[in-house]
């Protein structure tokens, strides 16, 4: 057998194309970057896993390696449909080889893949509402300040009946502003400083401040790699995605609790370090995203025509919700070089946050040569 299947690594340098290697009972083996990049799944997740229970394709895999199985020695498939829980569907052309005690997958999608996650997708859109904010936040907001201004001054004076009606237009300015404070964040097209930083400091910041909150009687779990490196980032803004990504799991929470059998409300916040997931840089390059901060909760999950589209502006399945908060935490997570997914069904949804190591000058150079 050739020893390029025995060790993969070598042949999975050479092609920038996604590749599973599966044992003869069908389950992966490993995964080259451009797949975990591709599928928006890291190795550790499809390690063991079946590939039919990660994606959904036709023909099944497994029906492609049982063609295999009886004697065939490898199968090709054009124009194959892949759709994921945490990406866009994909077509491609399949090979599947039969290796001695396994199989090899090789897949080669119709269009170049989406490596870098939302990025390709919301950049059109966040420029949208950059321009769109520019516009929108002198001219609104110095007038809502006025209008608030006056209902205060009138309230001073006024009946019962009337300062209820002034309390409810303050009260309606003050929505308006916060609306438009988080529209004002995509205009910030400025990179983050980046400093080193320890992302348990900034989970146990978001943490204390949702406990003391909208999350207060919400069980939050932290199970910590203690060994995490640095990332290099804007702490602020970092705890500011944490804090949103909890408030909308305490929210999910919230809304889908009411039977009395159902298992207590909880929050898990898992940290790991993993090599291999990589997204790529707009010069070709690619860079490498190890640490994965993972924040699940066992809520009712995200409807499956919206999972696509979280991510996306003004998109929100809560009454009265601006569909800001997902777009803007993608932003700030683009802007630090990382990479934001979600997976949901019934019972958990859980949003993975992927950042790149503090690096210095020299090593982001080797990085983005691909010498790694």
């Amino acid at each position: 057998m050739n020893a390029a299947i025995h060790r993969p690594r070598d042949l999975w340098s050479l092609l920038p194309l996604p590749m599973l290697m599966l044992d003869a009972d069908g389950r992966i083996l490993e995964a080259n970057a451009e797949a975990q990049a591709c599928f928006h799944i890291s190795q550790r997740r499809m390690l063991g896993a079946l590939p039919d229970d990660l994606l959904e394709a036709h023909p099944l895999v497994s029906d492609l390696t049982g063609r295999i199985r009886t004697g065939t020695p490898s199968v090709s498939v054009n124009d194959m449909r892949l759709r994921f829980r945490n990406r866009a569907p994909l077509t491609c052309r399949l090979q599947v080889q039969d290796v001695e005690g396994g199989f090899f997958l090789l897949f080669q999608p119709n269009e170049s893949p989406q490596l870098t996650h939302h990025s390709s997708g919301t950049e059109g859109h966040v420029r949208s509402v950059v321009g769109m904010s520019d516009m929108l936040a002198h001219e609104i907001k110095n007038p809502l300040a006025g209008i608030t201004g006056a209902a205060q001054l009138i309230r001073m004076n006024a009946d019962a009946g009337t300062q209820e009606l002034t309390d409810l237009i303050v009260d309606e300015c003050q929505r308006i502003v916060k609306l438009l404070s988080q529209v004002e964040e995509f205009g910030n097209l400025q990179p983050p400083e980046l400093k080193p930083v320890n992302l348990h400091d900034v989970l146990d910041r978001a943490v204390r401040s949702a406990s003391l909150g909208f999350a207060k009687d919400i069980g939050i779990r932290r199970e910590y790699d203690p060994s995490l490196p640095e990332t290099g980032g804007d702490a602020d803004k970092l705890v500011q995605v944490f804090l949103n990504i909890l408030k909308n799991a305490a929210e999910a929470l919230q809304r889908d609790r009411g039977a009395s059998d159902e298992p207590p409300a909880q929050i898990r916040i898992c940290s790991y370090y993993e090599p291999g997931l990589r997204r790529q840089l707009a010069d070709g390059g690619f860079a490498a995203l190890p640490l994965h901060i993972e924040i699940s909760d066992n809520g009712g999950g995200i409807p499956e025509d919206m999972i696509g589209e979280i991510f996306e502006p003004f998109v929100s399945g809560r009454l009265n919700g601006t569909g800001l908060g997902l777009p803007l935490v993608n932003h700030i997570i683009e802007g630090h070089g990382g990479m934001i997914r979600v997976t949901s069904e019934a019972g958990q949804t859980c949003f993975t946050v992927s950042m790149p190591l503090k690096r210095t000058d020299d090593e982001d150079t080797i990085e983005r040569q691909g010498e790694f």
